[in-house]
Protein backbone atom coordinates (compact mmCIF):
# COMPACT_ATOMS: atom_id res chain seq x y z
CA UNK A 1 0.00 0.00 0.00
CA UNK A 2 2.84 2.34 0.88
CA UNK A 3 4.66 1.57 -2.39
CA UNK A 4 1.51 2.32 -4.37
CA UNK A 5 1.11 5.64 -2.56
CA UNK A 6 4.70 6.62 -3.26
CA UNK A 7 4.18 5.87 -6.96
CA UNK A 8 1.20 8.21 -7.06
CA UNK A 9 3.25 11.01 -5.49
CA UNK A 10 6.11 10.51 -7.95
CA UNK A 11 3.64 10.56 -10.85
CA UNK A 12 1.99 13.74 -9.59
CA UNK A 13 5.40 15.37 -9.09
CA UNK A 14 6.47 14.44 -12.62
CA UNK A 15 3.24 15.81 -14.10
CA UNK A 16 3.63 19.06 -12.15
CA UNK A 17 7.30 19.50 -13.07
CA UNK A 18 6.69 18.57 -16.71
CA UNK A 19 3.77 20.97 -17.02
CA UNK A 20 5.67 23.88 -15.47
CA UNK A 21 8.78 23.14 -17.53
CA UNK A 22 6.92 22.89 -20.84
CA UNK A 23 4.62 25.87 -20.31
CA UNK A 24 6.57 28.33 -18.12
CA UNK A 25 10.13 27.62 -19.27
CA UNK A 26 9.72 26.41 -22.86
CA UNK A 27 6.62 28.57 -23.33
CA UNK A 28 4.68 26.01 -25.35
CA UNK A 29 1.38 27.42 -24.18
CA UNK A 30 2.01 30.69 -26.03
CA UNK A 31 3.97 29.65 -29.12
CA UNK A 32 2.88 30.31 -32.69
CA UNK A 33 3.62 28.54 -35.95
CA UNK A 34 7.37 28.22 -36.56
CA UNK A 35 9.32 27.94 -39.82
CA UNK A 36 7.66 25.28 -42.02
CA UNK A 37 4.83 24.39 -39.62
CA UNK A 38 2.18 26.12 -41.80
CA UNK A 39 3.37 24.24 -44.88
CA UNK A 40 3.37 20.89 -43.07
CA UNK A 41 -0.13 21.42 -41.72
CA UNK A 42 -1.42 22.83 -45.00
CA UNK A 43 -0.25 19.74 -46.85
CA UNK A 44 -1.75 17.48 -44.18
CA UNK A 45 -5.11 19.24 -44.54
CA UNK A 46 -5.34 18.02 -48.15
CA UNK A 47 -5.46 14.39 -46.97
CA UNK A 48 -9.08 13.30 -46.58
CA UNK A 49 -8.57 9.59 -45.97
CA UNK A 50 -5.99 8.82 -43.24
CA UNK A 51 -5.50 5.30 -44.65
CA UNK A 52 -3.87 6.90 -47.68
CA UNK A 53 -1.00 7.97 -45.43
CA UNK A 54 -0.08 4.30 -45.07
CA UNK A 55 -1.19 2.91 -48.43
CA UNK A 56 -0.40 5.58 -51.04
CA UNK A 57 3.36 6.16 -51.56
CA UNK A 58 2.68 9.51 -53.22
CA UNK A 59 1.27 10.96 -49.99
CA UNK A 60 4.57 10.56 -48.13
CA UNK A 61 6.66 11.31 -51.23
CA UNK A 62 5.28 14.85 -51.40
CA UNK A 63 5.22 15.49 -47.66
CA UNK A 64 8.77 16.86 -47.43
CA UNK A 65 11.72 17.39 -49.73
CA UNK A 66 13.55 14.39 -48.27
CA UNK A 67 12.86 10.68 -48.52
CA UNK A 68 11.50 10.38 -45.01
CA UNK A 69 9.30 7.43 -44.09
CA UNK A 70 7.26 9.01 -41.29
CA UNK A 71 3.56 8.20 -41.81
CA UNK A 72 2.74 8.51 -38.09
CA UNK A 73 3.99 12.11 -38.13
CA UNK A 74 1.45 12.90 -40.82
CA UNK A 75 -1.29 11.11 -38.88
CA UNK A 76 -0.40 13.12 -35.77
CA UNK A 77 -0.79 16.40 -37.67
CA UNK A 78 -3.95 15.11 -39.37
CA UNK A 79 -5.46 14.45 -35.93
CA UNK A 80 -4.75 18.04 -34.87
CA UNK A 81 -6.43 19.44 -37.95
CA UNK A 82 -9.51 17.22 -37.72
CA UNK A 83 -10.01 17.97 -34.02
CA UNK A 84 -9.25 21.70 -33.94
CA UNK A 85 -8.45 22.98 -37.43
CA UNK A 86 -5.41 25.19 -37.93
CA UNK A 87 -4.91 25.93 -34.24
CA UNK A 88 -1.35 26.38 -32.94
CA UNK A 89 -2.73 26.39 -29.40
CA UNK A 90 -4.22 22.93 -29.82
CA UNK A 91 -1.15 21.65 -31.66
CA UNK A 92 1.13 22.70 -28.79
CA UNK A 93 -1.32 21.33 -26.22
CA UNK A 94 -0.99 18.02 -28.08
CA UNK A 95 2.78 18.45 -27.88
CA UNK A 96 2.64 19.00 -24.11
CA UNK A 97 0.47 15.91 -23.60
CA UNK A 98 2.88 13.79 -25.63
CA UNK A 99 5.79 15.11 -23.59
CA UNK A 100 4.07 14.35 -20.28
CA UNK A 101 3.05 10.85 -21.38
CA UNK A 102 6.61 10.11 -22.52
CA UNK A 103 7.95 11.40 -19.20
CA UNK A 104 5.61 9.11 -17.26
CA UNK A 105 6.38 6.07 -19.41
CA UNK A 106 10.11 6.60 -18.97
CA UNK A 107 9.55 6.73 -15.20
CA UNK A 108 7.63 3.44 -15.18
CA UNK A 109 10.13 1.80 -17.53
CA UNK A 110 13.14 2.91 -15.48
CA UNK A 111 11.40 1.89 -12.27
CA UNK A 112 10.86 -1.56 -13.74
CA UNK A 113 14.47 -1.87 -14.94
CA UNK A 114 15.88 -0.55 -11.64
CA UNK A 115 14.07 -3.17 -9.56
CA UNK A 116 11.45 -0.78 -8.22
CA UNK A 117 13.80 2.07 -7.24
CA UNK A 118 11.28 4.84 -7.87
CA UNK A 119 13.54 7.64 -6.66
CA UNK A 120 16.26 6.73 -9.16
CA UNK A 121 13.61 6.37 -11.89
CA UNK A 122 12.22 9.79 -10.98
CA UNK A 123 15.67 11.42 -11.13
CA UNK A 124 16.44 9.72 -14.44
CA UNK A 125 13.15 10.88 -15.96
CA UNK A 126 13.71 14.47 -14.81
CA UNK A 127 17.26 14.46 -16.20
CA UNK A 128 15.91 13.27 -19.56
CA UNK A 129 13.33 16.08 -19.56
CA UNK A 130 16.03 18.68 -18.86
CA UNK A 131 18.43 17.53 -21.57
CA UNK A 132 19.01 20.19 -24.27
CA UNK A 133 18.28 17.57 -26.94
CA UNK A 134 14.90 16.88 -25.32
CA UNK A 135 14.09 20.58 -25.09
CA UNK A 136 14.85 21.05 -28.79
CA UNK A 137 12.53 18.21 -29.79
CA UNK A 138 9.71 19.16 -27.43
CA UNK A 139 9.41 22.81 -28.41
CA UNK A 140 9.11 22.31 -32.18
CA UNK A 141 6.06 20.76 -33.86
CA UNK A 142 8.21 19.63 -36.77
CA UNK A 143 10.11 17.26 -34.46
CA UNK A 144 7.06 15.81 -32.70
CA UNK A 145 7.64 12.45 -34.38
CA UNK A 146 10.89 12.02 -32.43
CA UNK A 147 8.97 12.54 -29.19
CA UNK A 148 5.95 10.37 -29.97
CA UNK A 149 8.19 7.71 -31.50
CA UNK A 150 10.04 7.55 -28.18
CA UNK A 151 6.68 7.41 -26.40
CA UNK A 152 5.60 4.28 -28.25
CA UNK A 153 9.10 2.84 -28.13
CA UNK A 154 9.14 3.16 -24.33
CA UNK A 155 5.64 1.68 -24.18
CA UNK A 156 6.81 -1.28 -26.24
CA UNK A 157 9.75 -1.96 -23.93
CA UNK A 158 7.58 -1.56 -20.85
CA UNK A 159 4.98 -4.02 -22.14
CA UNK A 160 7.64 -6.51 -23.24
CA UNK A 161 9.08 -6.55 -19.73
CA UNK A 162 5.71 -7.47 -18.24
CA UNK A 163 5.90 -11.09 -19.33
CA UNK A 164 8.92 -12.98 -18.05
CA UNK A 165 10.35 -16.44 -17.95
CA UNK A 166 9.88 -19.67 -19.93
CA UNK A 167 6.96 -20.85 -17.81
CA UNK A 168 3.71 -21.98 -19.48
CA UNK A 169 1.33 -19.06 -19.73
CA UNK A 170 -2.39 -18.67 -20.23
CA UNK A 171 -3.44 -17.27 -23.59
CA UNK A 172 -4.20 -13.89 -22.01
CA UNK A 173 -0.52 -13.34 -21.16
CA UNK A 174 0.41 -13.42 -24.83
CA UNK A 175 -1.33 -10.06 -25.03
CA UNK A 176 1.78 -8.43 -23.57
CA UNK A 177 4.21 -9.54 -26.32
CA UNK A 178 1.62 -8.77 -28.99
CA UNK A 179 0.92 -5.30 -27.56
CA UNK A 180 4.68 -4.70 -27.26
CA UNK A 181 5.26 -5.52 -30.92
CA UNK A 182 2.31 -3.42 -32.07
CA UNK A 183 3.66 -0.46 -30.07
CA UNK A 184 7.08 -1.07 -31.61
CA UNK A 185 5.53 -1.00 -35.10
CA UNK A 186 3.96 2.37 -34.37
CA UNK A 187 7.28 3.72 -33.07
CA UNK A 188 9.05 2.50 -36.20
CA UNK A 189 6.55 4.37 -38.39
CA UNK A 190 7.23 7.62 -36.55
CA UNK A 191 10.92 7.92 -37.39
CA UNK A 192 13.46 5.76 -39.19
CA UNK A 193 15.83 5.72 -36.20
CA UNK A 194 13.34 3.62 -34.24
CA UNK A 195 13.15 0.97 -36.98
CA UNK A 196 16.46 -0.73 -36.01
CA UNK A 197 16.65 0.38 -32.37
CA UNK A 198 13.32 -0.77 -30.94
CA UNK A 199 13.28 -4.30 -32.46
CA UNK A 200 16.90 -4.78 -31.35
CA UNK A 201 16.00 -3.89 -27.77
CA UNK A 202 12.97 -6.18 -27.92
CA UNK A 203 15.16 -9.07 -29.07
CA UNK A 204 17.54 -8.41 -26.18
CA UNK A 205 14.63 -8.46 -23.71
CA UNK A 206 13.20 -11.60 -25.32
CA UNK A 207 16.57 -13.35 -24.95
CA UNK A 208 16.97 -12.10 -21.38
CA UNK A 209 13.56 -13.41 -20.30
CA UNK A 210 13.56 -16.44 -22.63
CA UNK A 211 10.33 -15.13 -24.11
CA UNK A 212 9.78 -17.11 -27.31
CA UNK A 213 6.51 -15.38 -28.19
CA UNK A 214 8.14 -11.95 -28.05
CA UNK A 215 11.15 -13.16 -30.04
CA UNK A 216 9.02 -14.68 -32.82
CA UNK A 217 6.75 -11.64 -33.06
CA UNK A 218 9.72 -9.25 -33.11
CA UNK A 219 11.49 -11.19 -35.85
CA UNK A 220 8.26 -11.19 -37.86
CA UNK A 221 7.97 -7.44 -37.36
CA UNK A 222 11.57 -6.84 -38.46
CA UNK A 223 11.10 -9.00 -41.56
CA UNK A 224 7.85 -7.29 -42.50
Amino acid sequence: MRARGSTVWFVLALLALGTVYSTAYLGLGSRWWFEDDPALYAYTSTIHNPLAIFTDPNVLRHFTGGAALVPMQLLSYWTDIKLAGFSPGFAYAHQICSFLLTLLLLFFLLSQWLNGDKLAAFVGSVLWALLPSTAVVVQFLATRHYLEGLLFGALSLYLSDRSRGPRPRPASEFCYPLAAVLSAAIAMLYKEIYAPVVPTLLIVLAWRHRDRALAVLTVALACS
